[in-house]
């Protein structure tokens, strides 16, 4: 087999469904000490079959003279873990050696699931190896990650279709992807989080329907669906909510008009303006979005009703936003918006920052 100098290293946890006419008819294990590892050669111990195939697709994908081992321990559901260990050089930057363990993976994860030969393994992972020197100056093989990919969400995926960092951010979504954190990238860790956040509320949405499914018919009120949304915050009027809801989505769709006219005619405070005409708004908003046309992230939570009287209500709340051009405008604020009754009909009159968490700003994006 060739070896191909520029992969990272690692090593791959293949769990495999023993479903081999041996394993079928062989009596049940009697519980001892686990399966015997092997530093070359075909494995010891059950799934040999599945074995020796892990190890031609490691040696195809890795070089055969950086596959240093290889071990599989049987649990008691009959699945086989092999460990594929090898190793090699890291990229001239973290960005490079971030970007060549996730090409190689996506390259490898798909290899092993096309294999027909391989339609009992499960799940397998991978953990990238790379030369780490301790605080002594003696150097080391260190795992600086963990990536994992079922046959389940393999199925569902169109390998050519994704980059590195998008296979980066679809493992540490909706599989496992944990990486030593200097080859984390900070964006794609947010996105991360805030599709795992998603995908909870989505599960806990979906257990809750099912529980009132199955529930017995009961005889009290029917529940306000507006209560299924999470807890609103005491006494805010429907007005001031529904301006909140229409100035959040009016700069998700980026639809200028809708979001000058959430604003007052003069805007009290205005960051740090005083006494701002709502030309001056207009003006202040058709600049950004002429900079970043395209807003990825716009984000309210953790509301809170600081005042609130029949003409006038200050909220808090947590902002985070994304906005990207030739560009990109990202960060995350706690912000203060002062509300008034024009006759009936609520606007802005005040926007202050109150705490900057943290901002990204004119960071040149790559093309």
């Amino acid at each position: 087999m060739r070896t191909r100098r520029s992969l990272q290293a690692g090593i791959v946890l293949c769990s495999i469904m023993a479903t081999s006419c041996e394993e079928k008819s062989r009596p049940a294990a009697v519980e001892g000490p686990p399966a015997s590892q092997t530093t070359a050669g075909t494995p010891k111990g059950r799934g040999p079959v599945e074995g020796d195939l892990v190890r031609q697709i490691a040696d195809e994908f890795f070089g055969s003279d950086n596959v240093i081992a290889i071990e599989t321990h049987p649990s008691n559901e009959l699945v086989i873990t092999a460990f594929v260990k090898y190793r090699t050089g890291e990229g001239l930057t973290n960005n490079l050696t971030r970007w060549g363990i996730f090409l190689w993976a996506k390259a490898f994860f798909n290899r092993v699931y096309e294999d027909k030969r391989l339609s009992s393994l499960v799940t397998c992972g991978l953990s990238p190896h790379l030369p780490l020197k301790d605080r002594y100056g003696n150097t080391s093989d260190q795992a600086v990650g963990e990536l994992w990919l079922d046959r389940s969400l393999a199925s569902k995926i169109n390998f050519g279709g994704l980059n590195a960092n998008e296979f980066y951010e679809l493992l540490g979504a909706e599989s496992k992807c944990v990486l030593h954190p200097s080859l984390r990238d900070e964006e794609i860790e947010r996105r991360i989080q805030e599709r795992r956040a998603a995908r909870r509320i989505e599960e806990q949405q979906g257990s809750e329907s099912r529980s009132r499914a199955e529930s017995p018919p009961s005889t009290a009120s029917p529940v306000d669906e507006k209560a299924l949304r999470g807890p609103q915050p005491p006494g805010l009027p429907p007005d001031i909510q529904k301006l909140l809801e229409r100035w959040q989505t009016s700069v998700l769709q980026n639809d200028l008009e809708a979001q000058v006219g959430c604003y007052a005619p003069v805007v009290e405070v205005f960051f740090t303006k005083s006494n701002v005409q709502q030309s001056e708004i207009r003006k202040d908003k058709e600049a950004v979005l002429a900079a970043y046309p395209e807003t990825r992230l716009y984000t309210i939570t953790g509301l809170t009703v600081e005042s609130l009287d029949a003409q006038q209500a200050r909220v808090t709340f947590r902002k985070e936003w994304d906005a990207r051009g030739s560009r990109q405008f990202a960060g995350a604020e706690r912000e203060r918006l002062t509300l008034r009754s024009f006759d009936g009909v609520w606007k802005i009159v005040g926007e202050q920052e109150l705490q900057i968490f943290w901002v990204r700003k004119n960071g040149l994006l790559p093309r």
